[in-house]
């Protein structure tokens, strides 16, 4: 793991001691930031945004010494930008609320894949960034799909995975199934094992989003696989690997 580190740029290897602070708690080579100067601060901070990690690193740069902080403007910059992840969280969290509530009156229960039932393992949850809501409705992927269409969203079933439709203009994924089974054999079994994972009724209710959220086994293996594929199909940031780690 050394011999990784330091085959890294400095940009990275600074990025990589805040991400891990932002999580931890704790900063290790803080030396590193000693002589960083306006421009080198900027691309960390422009790193850290292409990486879905902004708010993650904002954490861990408040561990640093005062004296070893970023200029006043990036600091400025950096902080509105993190305000920013915080205003869509809220927004994503009211409209999966809103949405479970719509299931629930018509007597369907909802499965968090992702996002931010995931976010709820972060120090602090509203700085792990999120784009869509994926979810699963426990065999009720046909009945969701028909309830959003006579409410009046457009329902888009291209993939063949997941339905898709915008709902408070959050894109929603409702998942038919977890992974590809048409795809291969190795995904049917898969999808067999995660639904054995459902199965065992692990899986608990949020009071805060309204939905229920997968067992911890349920999240490592589908998280696993779900990276993998992202990592063979366009590649992963670090974002994604900062959801394992967690």
């Amino acid at each position: 793991m050394t011999h990784l580190f330091n085959s890294l740029t400095l940009t990275q290897k600074r990025l990589l001691i805040l991400v891990k602070g932002g999580l931890w708690g704790e900063l290790t080579g803080t030396d590193l930031f000693e002589k960083a100067y306006h421009a080198e601060w900027e691309e960390l901070t422009e790193l850290a945004a292409i990486q879905g990690v902004l708010g993650i690193a904002y954490d861990g740069m408040k561990e640093l010494p005062e004296s070893l902080h970023p200029p006043k403007n990036i600091l400025i910059k950096w902080a509105l930008g993190v305000e920013a992840i915080e205003r869509r969280q809220q927004h994503q969290i009211k409209a999966l609320q809103s949405l479970a509530t719509l299931f629930k009156e018509n007597n369907i229960r909802c499965l968090l894949l992702k996002g931010a039932g995931i976010g709820k393992f972060y120090p602090m949850p509203e700085h792990r960034e999120s784009g869509d809501l994926d979810i699963y409705l426990f065999g009720d992927y046909a009945k969701g799909n028909h309830l959003m269409e006579e409410s009046g969203f457009k329902v888009d079933y291209t993939d063949r995975v997941h339905s898709k439709f915008y709902f408070h203009s959050i894109p929603v994924e409702n998942h038919a199934s977890f992974l590809d089974i048409n795809k291969n054999q190795t995904n049917r079994e898969f999808e067999m094992v995660l639904h054995q994972e459902l199965i065992k009724q692990d899986y608990r209710f949020s009071e805060d989003f309204g939905v229920y959220l997968p067992s911890l086994s349920f999240n490592l293996l589908f998280l696993l696989n779900h990276t993998v594929r992202h990592f063979l199909a366009t590649g992963i940031v670090l974002r994604q690997v900062c959801d394992w780690a967690i």
